[in-house]
C-alpha cells in the first residue's frame, strides 16, 4: 500500500509522506481529500482481480471467504455490485466465472 501511494505521490507531483503509509492512513488521507489516495481505489482493482483469479483457480463449491486486514480496509467496495462485476470479469473464461460460483 505504501508503495502504491509514493508511486500515486511521485505521478502527481506531490510531496511524499515521512512516514508509511497504511491502509487505514490511506483510508484517512482520501477522506480528507488527498488525491493521491487514488492508491485505495488502484489497490482495490488489483484486489479484485486476484479474488476472482483465485475463485477461477479452486472453483469453491460453498462459497469464497475473504478475510484479512486488506478485506476489511476494502468492506464497502466488496460489498458493491461493482466488485462482483469486476471479480467475474475475465474475458474467455467470464462463462467459468459466473455469479453463481461466486455466491
Amino acid at each position: 500500500m505504501n508503495d502504491l501511494y509514493h508511486f500515486c505521490c511521485a505521478g502527481q507531483n506531490t510531496a511524499l509522506p515521512d512516514e508509511p503509509v497504511d491502509g487505514a492512513a490511506l483510508a484517512a488521507r482520501a477522506g480528507a481529500g488527498d488525491s493521491a489516495a487514488e492508491a485505495r481505489s488502484i489497490c482495490s482493482s488489483i484486489y479484485t482481480g486476484l479474488v476472482g483469479n483465485v475463485a477461477l483457480l479452486v472453483q469453491p463449491r460453498g462459497g469464497l471467504y475473504v478475510a484479512g486486514g486488506i478485506a476489511s480496509h476494502l468492506l464497502a467496495r466488496m460489498l458493491s455490485p461493482r466488485f462482483m462485476a469486476a471479480a467475474t470479469d475475465k474475458g474467455r473464461l467470464r462463462s467459468v466465472s459466473n455469479a453463481r460460483r461466486f455466491s
